[in-house]
């Protein structure tokens, strides 16, 4: 979603908003607020309208407030009311410490010409910023500042590296060496008289202490802090679909909703591969309501080709082999909203830390960041206060969940709005506060769901597993036709014209990959992933496309 952009000016004269809109005003359904311009800057904000319905923008006292997101508190007045009396009351940071939300926001006070940058506690709607010497420019998009004449487009051969090896950037790193991405939790301020740029945390991990609840009172708190979490975000007289897989994440949310609202009748989709598992278990849960479903199938002819004209619009920052679901994405756009179960896995099915058992209970540090980023986690983050919790999840939730997972969600961004139940505040706060051990092997999620959803989950089976949650055989699966993904890329792109321009994209010769590493992908991977079925280099394989796509568009935009 491009957001909220803007730049400081260098002289009166700057005239540059005109040239970040260009280039982020990719799409027929968006909507562009008025810019403001001044002296000093000038910004603007894109969106789709589900939030937002008018372009004006906030200004009382002299204050311009810009938002892109929502919160789930309050109703009785704006956000943007609520961001100016904190900062005008001077407690901002004590009202941003309790919010509920995924919004970034930009608050220029014109008075004393200082202009902030807040994004919400776990920094899930991206907001990204250029500074170096002195010029300050911020975008919700990559592209936004690659549009602006100062700014340094030096590439960093350890983003390359990372996202070859990692699948997905770390931290708050992105391909270029002078942009970054917002911490989460944070309030950045650029002083536009002195240059100078300082930023603080209004929340930390820290704040969660430990629990002593029981692990059958830890069932019980969970289950009704999540269906609360589920009540904030979705609101039946909204245009609102939740997207249900076969997994358990989606379901619990779908449950929950059927608890808060038995007789209401939504709109529930699925996609993937004709009579995957996905499918057919979405089917058997939407078989217990009077809820629609639309399903969407991946098909040889509709998978490649979108996911290349998308790799531009994600800033190269998501492997397009998993930009699942894009082929919908027209179908939602009439939507204001989806709810779905991005993060839950991590939350409550406990699937970073599972059976690394070294790892539980502790705080984050080198030895088990290599674990899972293999070394490429810095001594900055590593160390950061931010994380002072005896727990690694919150490190790696930042990390997995915000850089990985939540690339998902940023592709369809651009077309419907997307709400996190299982990012809540009070549930992550009571998750966090319990012992690893409790959440071992799905323990504390499955009782939790079998205790509040029984009708959904006791014999319904779980993709993962194609078993029951209690462990027993499931009648309602085809025990002798498994197909459990969405889609089989390994053998997709064996299709002629697929691995055509494959071999075309990862030319070595020919390619822009071949100035950060001296790997051939095509004799490294590519041919002998063809010439051998136990061979799979598929994850590689995309990876390289991916990076090669977005360099070379870097090229052609940037000349």
């Amino acid at each position: 979603m491009p957001g909220i952009y803007g730049y400081i000016k260098q002289s009166i004269d700057d005239k540059q908003i005109e040239n970040m809109s260009k280039e982020l005003f990719y799409q027929n359904n968006f909507i562009q607020d008025n810019t403001f311009s001044n002296d000093y800057l000038e910004c603007s904000h894109i969106h789709i309208g589900n939030i937002k319905k008018s372009n004006n923008y906030f200004l009382k006292d002299g204050i311009y407030v810009f938002i892109e997101g929502e919160q789930y508190d309050f109703k009785n007045i704006s956000f943007e009311e609520f961001l100016f009396d904190a900062y005008e009351n001077k407690c901002l940071e004590e009202k941003l410490n309790k919010l509920d939300g995924c919004f970034n926001a930009i608050i220029y006070d014109s008075n004393i010409n200082k202009l902030f940058l807040i994004s919400d506690r776990y920094g899930m709607r991206m907001l990204y910023y250029y500074f170096k010497n002195g010029r300050f420019a911020w975008s919700g998009e990559v592209k936004g500042l690659l549009a602006l004449d100062f700014v340094d487009k030096t590439i960093l051969k350890e983003s390359f590296d990372c996202f070859i090896d990692l699948g997905y950037l770390l931290e708050d790193n992105t391909w270029f060496k002078n942009i970054k991405l917002i911490k989460p939790a944070t309030i950045m301020e650029f002083d536009l008289n002195t240059k100078k740029l300082s930023q603080k945390y209004y929340w930390k991990w820290s704040e969660i202490k430990p629990s002593n609840l029981s692990f059958d009172e830890a069932v019980d708190k969970v289950g009704s802090i999540f269906i609360d979490a589920v009540k904030k975000r979705f609101n039946p007289n909204e245009e609102i679909t939740l997207a249900l897989s076969g997994g358990l994440d989606s379901r619990a949310i779908f449950a929950a909703i059927n608890k808060l609202y038995p007789n209401f009748k939504g709109l529930a989709t699925t996609f993937g591969i004709d009579g995957c598992d996905d499918i057919e278990i979405a089917k058997l849960v939407i078989s217990k309501t009077n809820w629609e479903h639309q399903v969407f199938h991946f098909t040889s002819n509709n998978w490649f080709e979108p996911r290349l004209k998308q790799n531009w619009k994600t800033d190269g920052m998501l492997n397009i082999m998993h930009m699942h679901g894009i082929e919908l994405l027209q179908e939602l756009k009439n939507k204001n909203f989806t709810i779905g179960g991005a993060i839950g896995d991590i939350v409550l099915r406990f699937s970073s830390l599972q059976n690394k058992t070294n790892c539980y209970n502790k705080k984050i540090d080198n030895n088990i960041a290599k674990i899972f980023y293999k070394g490429y986690s810095s001594n900055e983050w590593l160390n950061d206060d931010f994380y002072d919790i005896n727990n690694s999840e919150p490190f790696l939730l930042m990390n997995d969940g915000r850089r990985f997972s939540n690339m998902g969600i940023v592709n369809s961004s651009s077309y419907v709005g997307y709400r996190y139940p299982f990012l809540d505040n009070q549930l992550l706060e009571i998750i966090y506060s319990l012992p690893d051990e409790y959440r071992e092997g799905n323990k504390l999620y499955k009782e939790m769901l079998l205790k509040n959803f029984p009708d959904f989950f006791k014999d319904i089976p779980w993709q993962n597993t194609r078993r029951n949650l209690d462990g027993t055989e499931s009648k309602y699966l085809n025990k002798d036709n498994v197909i459990r993904g969405y889609l089989n890329y390994a053998g997709a792109i064996r299709e002629k014209s697929i691995l055509t321009k494959i071999f075309k994209i990862l030319d070595y010769e020919k390619s822009y990959y071949k100035n950060f590493t001296n790997i051939n992908a095509i004799e490294t991977y590519l041919k002998p992933h063809l010439d051998s079925m136990q061979v799979n280099h598929i994850e590689k394989i995309f990876r390289f496309i991916t990076a090669e796509l977005y360099l070379r568009d870097v090229n052609a935009k940037t000349k």
